[in-house]
């Protein structure tokens, strides 16, 4: 082999560590950054779970209140009944006064 044939040869030998070198290289700080991407990723998902553990709560607290409104709503509704049946009790006996009084 010839000298300039064995440079040829080295220089090709030499292209190809620096190639594979390079990728090692990237493939390392690929590795790296993904172990960085899933620690955030650990992190976020933790955060999710205590989000969703604190709408969890909200929500159970609104239809807690939900419930309290309904049950408020329902005794306006009967002490509306009541009043009206006052009300229609109060003209029945005005109507009644009247009467005694017209027979007097």
């Amino acid at each position: 082999m010839n000298a300039t044939a064995k440079k040829e040869q080295n220089n090709e030998y030499d292209h190809q560590l620096n190639t594979l070198t390079d990728v090692v290289r990237i493939v390392g700080g690929t590795r790296s950054d993904v172990k960085v991407l899933d620690s955030k990723v650990d992190r976020l998902s933790q955060d999710v779970k205590v989000l969703d553990s604190k709408v969890d709560r909200l929500e159970q607290k609104v239809d807690q209140q939900g419930e309290l409104l309904n049950q408020q709503g329902k005794r306006l509704d009967q002490q509306g009944e009541r009043l009206d049946q006052q009300g229609a009790d109060i003209a029945a006996i005005k109507e009644m006064v009247q009467v005694l009084l017209t027979r007097q």
